[in-house]
């Protein structure tokens, strides 16, 4: 009998070396997804040119590999009194991993923005950018030219 305790309270401290040695390494942040957000686009707060446009979708689509990504606004302008809405690209934007999502900046000497298929806006230089990524918020600040914008929005149902 003693003989049969020792061998199971060794198997039993065994054991629970064995489970309490395991990796308690946290999962790594999921890669970010594609996905379509809908929200707000603040243009000049704080200014006189200052308006908001609301139900604006934007595609944020990031590389493969995680680092960086692209940010299309859908039917936005910059300026109030802008005739027309563009489709804009910014491409490139740095991705850092943070907790519970991702950090979005740029490089110091900005991005060139496009539109009207492919067309590149050297004079709308998007500097500043900086924002945040999670799993159903997008939002990032950025100047477009000389005028500083804002979005905020949720991520669509798929």
């Amino acid at each position: 009998m003693n003989r049969v305790f020792k061998t199971f309270s060794i198997a039993l401290i065994s054991t629970l070396v064995f489970v309490s040695c395991g990796d308690t390494t946290p999962p790594e942040d999921p890669k970010p997804d594609n996905g379509a957000y809908t929200g707000i686009v603040s243009v000049a707060p704080g200014t006189a040119d200052a308006f908001t446009l609301e139900d604006i979708e934007v595609k944020f689509t990031p590389a493969e590999e995680g680092t960086a990504a692209n940010i299309e606004m859908l039917r936005v302008k910059f300026a109030q009194a802008m005739p027309i809405l563009l489709d804009v690209l910014v491409e490139g934007v740095v991705l850092t991993p943070a907790t519970n999502g991702y950090t979005i900046s740029c490089s110091a000497e900005g991005i060139v923005p496009t539109a009207m298929e492919g067309r590149p806006f050297p004079d709308h230089i998007m500097t500043e950018i900086t924002g945040r990524v999670t799993t159903g918020t997008l939002s990032f600040d950025m100047v477009c030219g000389e005028f500083p914008m804002s979005f905020t929005g949720t991520k669509k149902a798929e």
